[in-house]
């Protein structure tokens, strides 16, 4: 995950030079670059699972676009009642 760097009263001027990605790392929103994964079972219950992950990790994304997909959708989705 992205880290900013500021002292309090900079302005914003040091963040935005150590960070040139600010507001587009470590954020899910139109315009960012993501790192996910969306992992068959739960790893805070059993971490290893982690172990194989050509078996349990279902889809990656990195820097916002997808590496792999193993998810079969059952229909396609509907975004009409998204906020």
């Amino acid at each position: 995950m992205a880290r900013t760097l500021s002292s309090p009263g900079c302005g914003g001027g040091t963040r935005h030079r150590l960070n040139p990605y600010l507001g587009k790392i470590g954020v899910i929103e139109e315009g960012a670059y993501p790192d996910l994964i969306l992992v068959n079972g739960d790893p805070l219950e059993d971490i290893s699972i982690l172990r194989k992950p050509e078996k349990n990790l279902a889809q990656i994304m990195q820097d916002g676009k997808i590496t792999k997909n193993t998810v079969k959708l059952r229909r396609e989705p509907s975004y009409e009642n998204l906020p």
